[in-house]
């Protein structure tokens, strides 16, 4: 029995935001998995550069910082010049910084390297660009679990990386597993062709002027509920951002086999995807403020 239009449409539509939401996870978790692996090696940077472990620290540090701050002039770009070229620029600057960081001889090149190349291509092929996908393409019922596939991605890619690059520096060195690390993520750009998208178009409403990036920067540094949320976001980064760094460091301090730290890492990527998938469920069921 033929299926009716209706029917047909009904497919297409949920092919298409499933399609959005595997590609958009699938991005995250190669710009995600490849940056967290990375610090799997600070003792070997550390050692190959000899700047010391304050200094490698710093530059990680930086990264984190520097990840932050790109995500919403990326977001802005995407909205402009539309994602998918954002998307590709962000992949081939975690390649770059992330191939030339066993060549680096000091806290500078560190410093570039790492946070600027490395974690700034993460952002700009992190959440905030590909949220915007998700909001412009998937219909506003399946946005909070697509948000939550999108989330689970970034930690799968970090529980499939971790392992895998420890694998690699075991048999073949650091710097192979290091390099292999910026070639993965050149699989983003025929991802980034499949979320290319259109520009968002601002359009005058009721006779207001399309409102401004730093209008929009004002206005939410003026919401309270923005503010709060910001708060504990940045406790989140935090304690999530010095575990993944120095937890390597602290198994191999304790003596325990390298592949330790990398099944480590995993775990957390493991765990973390179930909570992304649940929250994702739970939002289109009940108040983000609750579910928060």
């Amino acid at each position: 029995m033929a299926s009716s239009p209706n029917q047909a449409a009904t497919s297409n539509a949920v092919q298409l935001w499933l399609g959005i939401a595997l590609a958009g996870a699938a991005v995250f978790a190669l710009s995600f998995g490849v940056r967290q692996s990375l610090t799997l090696f600070v003792g070997n940077i550390n050692t190959a550069t000899g700047v010391g472990l304050a200094a490698v620290s710093l530059a990680f540090a930086c990264a984190q910082l520097w990840w932050g701050i790109v995500q919403p002039f990326a977001g802005a770009y995407a909205d402009k010049y539309g994602s998918g070229r954002v998307l590709a620029t962000g992949a081939c600057l975690i390649a770059l910084g992330t191939v030339l960081i066993p060549h680096a001889t000091t806290t500078w090149q560190l410093i570039v390297l790492v946070a600027i190349l490395c974690a700034g291509g993460a952002g700009m092929a992190g959440p905030s660009v590909l949220m915007g996908v998700a909001a412009r393409a998937v219909p506003a019922a399946q946005r909070g679990i697509t948000t939550g596939i999108v989330n689970a991605g970034g930690s799968f890619g970090q529980f499939v990386f971790a392992p895998l690059a420890q694998w690699i520096a075991l048999g073949f060195g650091w710097v192979t597993a290091v390099t292999s690390l910026g070639f993965f993520a050149l699989a983003v750009l025929p991802l980034a062709w499949m979320l290319r998208g259109k520009p968002v178009v601002p359009v005058a409403v009721a006779g207001k002027q399309p409102t401004t990036l730093s209008e929009a920067v004002r206005t939410a540094l003026k919401d309270r509920n923005y503010l709060l949320l910001a708060a504990g976001f940045f406790v989140c980064g935090f304690h999530v951002a010095f575990v993944g760094t120095h937890l390597p460091g602290v198994i191999a301090a304790c003596g325990l086999p390298p592949d330790v730290a990398g099944w480590s890492l995993a775990l957390i990527g493991l765990f973390n995807i179930f909570g992304s998938f649940t929250a994702g469920w739970a939002i289109n069921r009940w108040r983000m403020r609750s579910v928060l």
